[in-house]
């Protein structure tokens, strides 16, 4: 697959890649989803679908809203550009950041997982739908958690003040099965940002909570991306949400 991208000062990210999937419904038994080969002993049929992806640039600083039908790709292109589900092919795959571009196409090219995961922690900021809490911890650890995987002294203030902006104050100490699902929801998108990711990919993030949260949510997403410059990529089912925002991607 040929480049197709031509990088400027503006750029934050750029692509060409796609993917190739076969799935079926999930085959659950006692110890999880099932291993057996396509076809084997279930009678169910594979599926074949492909995700490609032939241009794809996202600006420094904007803000973008990402719709579409249920099962068109929205969460799959949030893993490619996350880099936790593996190309098929990819032709470019670049991020600019302050300190100058990162080809993330050679990482995944040469299977570089740890330098992946390195990028990852320190540029991007991933909220997954599910949330990705961890049950063990505290939601004051869970937050914590991206800068001890950094090598950094957790920042307790910010922590402690942007958790009164999400109505988690309270509940800093509790346990995430404590808590409601958009309570979990919030968690998981203030670790997110933590680190202040130069690029946010988020999977329905206003999914789980009310009016009023969904608002502050997308008001504090607009508010990093104008002061920090971070780059927020947002999929939403809630056209009105998401309607006023710099550009939309429709499928």
């Amino acid at each position: 697959m040929p480049s197709t991208w031509t990088a400027n000062r503006t750029t934050r990210f750029s692509c060409s890649i796609s993917a190739t999937f076969h799935d079926r419904p999930p085959d659950h038994g006692p110890h999880g989803p099932s291993r057996r080969k396509p076809g084997q002993g279930t009678g169910v049929q594979f599926y074949r679908f492909e995700l490609a992806v032939p241009l794809f640039q996202l600006g420094r600083g904007k803000f973008y809203g990402l719709i579409g039908k249920s099962g068109s790709g929205k969460s799959t292109l949030l893993d490619l550009l996350a880099m936790v589900s593996q190309p098929t092919q990819v032709g470019s795959f670049e991020l600019r950041t302050g300190e100058g571009a990162i080809d993330l196409a050679d990482l995944l090219k040469r299977g570089r997982d740890a330098k992946i995961c390195e990028v990852r922690l320190k540029h991007f900021g991933y909220i997954l739908q599910t949330g990705g809490l961890f049950t063990f911890f505290t939601v004051r650890e869970n937050l914590e958690l991206p800068f001890r995987l950094s090598d950094r002294r957790p920042d307790r203030e910010a922590i402690e003040s942007i958790a009164r902006t999400y109505e988690l104050f309270d509940h800093l100490d509790k346990k995430p099965s404590v808590l409601s699902l958009g309570q979990r929801q919030r968690v998981s998108i203030l670790r997110a940002l933590c680190l202040r990711p130069d690029l946010v990919l988020a999977d329905e993030p206003t999914a789980s909570v009310d009016e009023n949260m969904a608002d502050i949510i997308v008001r504090e997403f607009k508010s990093i991306a104008a002061e920090f410059g971070t780059t927020v990529l947002m999929v939403s089912h809630d056209t009105d949400l998401v309607g006023n925002l710099q550009i939309m991607f429709t499928r």
